[in-house]
């Protein structure tokens, strides 16, 4: 943000790159925010930096008071409103790519029976490799199956199978799983739905909305959260009150003994070491 002497946002003229550092970091004692840094930081703002030193003309004058400089100010777009509506776009876009563009002729009954078929293929290599140690079921074998089921049909009908894939696994893979009764054989099934699952560009696409959105939510609640400093303050020597806060504490033994001796006082032993008794004779 340093970009010369001129500060961006207010477009006050600090004489030298090393005071306008100074006032864009430069955080109120009592609290709160820089309003050109953050205004800046809202905006986005991003520039050259460009060192500027004090001209040889006033080199050596001892106060050199901030100037106002004419404007006009930059126009600048809120920079959670770029990413709002590129965010947006892209949402747009990515649902764009899910609408369907061609449908097989009654396509529901088609849909339907594309269904049964994988229903009927997961129920027969259910009954194949049930009882079967987790080692020896071949997971690739049941993916391969529902791929063939897939691809039996036209290429432009890709992104409709998909659908009906994704809808079957959702809806009538959980009651084939709930009842094939083996743990192995419903954990197989799953990874090899997943497996399939993760590789559709459907998934991809769906996966991309739903990541975007939690972006849009994420921007949303920070622009609607307060703003807080860019860094915690700093407390000086500037009055009596901040020396006192600041002054260095040297540790003392001897203005320390008494809270020493009052520790040591309420030390209680728990378990004492046994008492040696010497026997005592009358006489020799």
């Amino acid at each position: 943000m340093t970009c010369g002497a001129t500060c961006p946002c207010c477009l006050r003229f600090f004489w030298t790159s090393a005071r306008l550092q100074q006032h864009l970091a430069y955080i109120p004692r009592k609290g709160g925010v820089n309003r050109c840094f953050q205004t800046l930081t809202d905006r986005g703002f991003q520039g050259e930096y460009t060192a500027v030193h004090v001209s040889q003309a006033v080199k050596g004058t001892i106060r050199l008071d901030s100037l106002p400089t004419a404007g006009p100010q930059q126009m600048l777009m809120n920079v959670r409103d770029r990413q709002r509506a590129e965010v947006q776009a892209e949402i747009a876009s990515l649902e764009e790519e899910l609408i369907i563009p061609v449908l097989p002729e009654d396509h529901l009954r088609v849909g339907q029976e594309l269904a049964q078929r994988l229903t009927s293929c997961t129920q027969i290599w259910i009954e194949k490799f049930r009882g079967c140690d987790r080692a020896d079921v071949p997971i690739v074998e049941l993916g391969d199956w529902w791929m063939r089921l897939l691809f039996a049909f036209d290429a432009c009908f890709e992104p409709w199978t998909e659908l009906v894939f994704l809808s079957w696994g959702q809806h009538v893979l959980p009651d084939i799983l709930a009842a094939a009764i083996d743990g192995d054989i419903e954990i197989a099934i799953e990874e090899a739905f997943y497996e399939l699952y993760k590789v559709l560009p459907r998934t991809e696409c769906l996966d991309r909305i739903a990541f975007l959105r939690q972006k849009l939510d994420n921007i949303n609640r920070a622009e609607a959260a307060a703003p807080l400093p860019h860094r915690s303050r700093k407390i000086g020597t500037a009055n009596t009150a901040e020396r006192q806060r600041t002054t260095q504490l040297v540790p003392s033994a001897y203005e320390s003994q008494a809270d020493w001796l009052n520790v040591l006082r309420q030390v209680q032993w728990v378990v004492l070491p046994i008492e040696m008794k010497l026997p005592i004779y009358k006489d020799l």
